[in-house]
């Protein structure tokens, strides 16, 4: 009975060791801030890069170490204290609880897996247009194979490859190697490889950038003997006044051998696609020319090497060059023209006189000159003199001195009431002839007998009065058939608001069409409101009412008033965008995109000319009335030119 009470005795004291083993988790520290059993940091490595170290922990308790330590003084003091007195069964309870503690003491194996990051190199390949010429794309593709080799036998390696130069703006190395190493850390970088031609138009940009901590290799590809010219850019404005007084500064480079005799190059400048002239220029030199009287807006300029020849001989040089790509180089220049000089001439005043003075006086682009007819000579009330103009219009100076000065000449609700001789009004037409543009707004002025266009200004007018009364009844203005497939009236057309409708006009002249003119507006039942038409060098518009101030006050619905005045001072001013039949070239998402405005409806063939000189037919879409597009996928860098059939 002893032995079995002994044994009992021994089993419980097991069973209490393993209770508090159990219950120590409620004891232990945050389990954050204890290794994990057997733990193994992962790094992402290549494959066969894996080191393991195998080791033992003999002290890694689960509990606070004052109390296991306490557990331990208390465990030998029972222990002690038991085997005093010959306690039956008190050392195997004594071995029990120690075994126990043994557990709290967690020793344990530990198996460290490590993984090497692999080295990386960056290997960035030319594939510029000139790498096609003489083979060079097949030297840097075999140049590009051996290295990727010979990288790929060092082992722990990870080979990024990037192309570049296939941007058809001249092949730019900086932002493509800057780019690609933000992507790696530098700690990891073991070297970068350029596999190009040599010719890169950013080398210095790219030779300057500061965070790469690793070699910089070169592989040119090509041979010792080859002889290449090549024109660069030095300075050119982005904007520059029409005048002429610019200048821009390139260098004309190549690799010959200078010392025999010296060599030079003819330079010639295209602008706009025309040839303007050709210049000699010596070779390896810093060169500058002045550039010619732009347009206003985007001038497309040229500059080509079309000859070498020996500077003291004058003996043309022939030579075998590695590529004529490089052999010219274009920039875009916008025009910036002076302020377009503007003559408004108004009647009695009324709101419409208001809203074109303040939309002419706002605009930077327009120096305006302003006159207005507060009471004409023949009508007489109780106003007095003092309360009206101080100074007489100086009819004399304007119309014979400084005519010519004017580009816009607007008579705005204006009659012919004698003040401007007759001779005058014939001068009037004859600058229009040489280059200036003529707007008359009016409605019933219009229609009167004293009409301007019962001047010397009729024969150039779009629009004569047709003899009937003027229109005195609420209308909406429309956009005609003709006039959807006119810039003007698209971009007017375009203003209209979800349900079609503006505000309503209340009065127009009634009037006839004259010559080839283009009916923009009318009153939705027919009768002309706003045409155009050319005289000669000049522009002419009328404007059959002087309703306009409604839309730009917002009047009903409001309307494009703004737009409208905008806009056709833009035709007036001869901007390019308004031009009827024109064709326009543009680069987009690696396309040349082809835009034909035309007045008429049938298709044609657009012959585009690339820069090798090569010839491409294309047949426009349409796309809106009056206007149809094509798309080309860029081939080469350049300038395209369109030309009609």
């Amino acid at each position: 009975m002893l032995k079995n009470r002994a044994l009992r005795t021994e089993l419980a004291s097991a069973a209490l060791a393993i209770g508090i083993l159990g219950a120590t988790p409620s004891f232990a520290q945050n389990s954050n801030d204890l290794p994990p059993s057997n733990a193994t940091e992962h790094v992402l490595v290549e494959p066969g890069a894996d080191k393991s170290n195998f080791s033992i922990d003999p002290y890694n308790p689960i509990v606070p170490e004052g109390v296991l330590w306490g557990l331990c003084a208390l465990i030998v003091a029972g222990g002690g204290y038991q085997m005093m007195r010959r306690r039956e069964g008190g050392l195997s309870r004594t071995l029990a609880m120690a075994a126990g503690a043994m557990v709290l003491v967690n020793p344990q194996t530990v198996t460290d897996e490590v993984r090497t990051h692999p080295t990386e190199f960056l290997i960035l390949v030319d594939k510029s247009e000139s790498q096609a010429q003489d083979g060079r794309d097949i030297l840097t593709s075999s140049a590009y194979e051996q290295l990727e080799e010979r990288l790929a036998s060092y082992g722990q390696v990870n080979i990024r490859t990037v192309e570049f130069g296939n941007d058809f703006g001249g092949t730019s190395l900086a932002q493509t190697l800057e780019t690609s190493l933000q992507k790696i850390p530098s700690s990891r970088l073991g070297g970068v490889f350029v596999l190009t031609d040599g010719v890169i138009e950013d080398i210095d940009t790219a030779l300057e950038i500061k965070n790469i901590n690793a070699p910089l290799h070169m592989l040119v590809s090509g041979a010792e003997d080859e002889k290449d010219l090549f024109i660069r850019i030095e300075d050119a404005p982005h904007f520059a006044k029409t005048d002429g007084n610019n200048a821009i500064s390139f260098f004309v480079g190549g690799n010959f051998d200078e010392s025999a005799a010296p060599v030079s190059v003819t330079v010639t400048m295209s602008l706009n696609g025309a040839v303007l002239n050709s210049t000699s220029l010596p070779l390896n030199a810093l060169s500058s020319l002045a550039l010619p009287n732009l347009v206003t807006g985007d001038n497309t300029l040229e500059l080509s090497v079309t000859e070498v020849y020996d500077a003291q001989s004058g003996a043309p040089i022939n030579i075998e060059e590695v590529t004529l790509e490089n052999n010219r180089i274009s920039t875009t220049i916008e025009g910036i023209g002076e302020p377009l000089d503007v003559l408004l001439l108004s009647g009695a005043p009324y709101q419409g006189t208001a809203a074109w003075r303040d939309f002419l006086g706002r605009d930077p682009d327009l120096a305006l000159t302003h006159f207005v007819s507060l009471r004409p000579a023949y009508k007489e009330d109780a106003t007095p003199l003092r309360d009206l103009a101080t100074t007489a219009m100086p009819v004399h100076e304007i119309f014979n001195d400084k005519l010519q000065n004017y580009d816009v000449i607007i008579f705005d609700k204006r009659a012919y009431n004698g003040e401007i001789p007759l001779v005058y009004m014939q001068k009037i037409a004859q600058a229009v002839e040489a280059g200036a543009s003529l707007l008359i707004v009016g409605g019933e002025e219009f229609n009167a007998g004293n009409s301007l266009a019962n001047t010397g200004l009729g024969a150039i007018l779009p629009l004569l009065p047709d003899g009937a009364q003027a229109i005195e009844r609420e209308f909406v203005p429309q956009i005609t058939d003709g006039g959807v497939r006119h810039p003007l009236g698209r971009i007017l057309q375009q203003a209209a608001p979800a349900d079609g409708q503006w505000g309503a006009w209340y009065s127009a002249a009634t009037t006839k069409i004259n010559g080839n003119a283009t009916v923009i507006m009318d009153d939705g039942q027919g009768h002309p409101l706003l045409a155009l038409s050319k005289y000669g060098e000049g522009r002419v518009a009328v404007l059959a009412s002087d309703q306009n101030w409604l839309w730009m006050r917002g009047a009903g619905a409001g309307g494009p008033g703004t737009s409208l005045y905008q806009n056709l001072t833009g035709w007036l001013a001869g901007e390019e965008i308004y031009d009827e039949e024109n064709i326009t070239l543009r680069h987009e998402n690696g396309n040349i995109v082809v835009d034909l405005q035309t007045m008429g409806e049938d298709s044609e063939t657009i012959k585009i000319v690339t820069p090798r000189g090569a010839i491409i037919d294309v047949t426009p879409e349409e796309i809106s009335p009056g206007l149809r597009r094509a798309f080309i996928p860029v081939a080469e860098a350049g300038v395209y030119k369109a030309e009609r059939q």
